[in-house]
């Protein structure tokens, strides 16, 4: 489910809303499609609701050099930066390897800071 709704929010760019715009909402909706059997039906009526006719839909569930894009990418993380969950983050190249909350977040900030001093 997560590779179709990748490729949904990249194939949703010319429908008039921003990209971040349609992750908020699969994001928002994530009950509904990620978790569920019916997940590429529940997309599709999301895509729908956000103005993506059927044909493109399809299109672009079954464009495979999308897919094998969003893969490529997702194995240069891995592989790369040793990215193992999302959402992951780094400051100033550094990843933060504990829980993300603020004081997390602070704290790098502050040793990049103190690095570059």
């Amino acid at each position: 489910p997560a590779l179709q709704g990748a490729q949904l929010v990249e194939c949703n760019g010319g429908n008039g809303g921003s990209r971040s715009d349609f992750i908020k909402i699969l994001f928002n909706m994530q009950e509904k499609w990620a978790f569920n059997e019916d997940y590429l039906k529940n997309l599709k009526q999301i895509a729908a609701t956000h103005g993506m006719d059927s044909a493109v839909f399809e299109s672009c569930m079954n464009n495979k050099d999308l897919e094998t894009k969003i893969l490529n990418s997702r194995q240069e993380a891995s592989d790369k930066l040793r990215i193992t969950s999302t959402p992951s983050f780094f400051v100033n190249g550094v990843q933060i390897k504990t829980a993300p909350t603020i004081e997390a977040v602070r704290e790098a900030i502050n040793a990049a800071v103190d690095t570059a001093k």
